[in-house]
Parts: C-alpha cells; sequence; structure tokens
C-alpha cells in the first residue's frame, strides 16, 4: 500500500488519498502535498483503483 496523503489546498476535496494512481490524488500539485492522513476520511475514489 502507499504511503498516505492530502492536499493543504482549499481547492482540493478534504479527504486523504492512500493509492498513487487515485484519478483525484494525482490532481493535486507537488507543492500542496502532504503525507498522512490529517484525520480525514479516505477518498471514494481510492478503494475503486488499483496500485
Amino acid at each position: 500500500m502507499a504511503t498516505a496523503y492530502y492536499s493543504i489546498s482549499s481547492e482540493d476535496r478534504e479527504v486523504h488519498h492512500n493509492k498513487t494512481n487515485c484519478p483525484d490524488g494525482k490532481r493535486i500539485k507537488p507543492e500542496n502535498r502532504r503525507y498522512g492522513t490529517d484525520g480525514r476520511p479516505l477518498c471514494k475514489e481510492c478503494p475503486k483503483v488499483s496500485y
């Protein structure tokens, strides 16, 4: 499993991701990406994709 990550940008949803190829997660700009969950729920798209 990939390391959990989330975005600090207000333009992105308030969720965390755990798949590197999640379509929503891939849109996060590198400067806005932080590692961990920050207590956010898992993105609904992550379980739908493979690694």
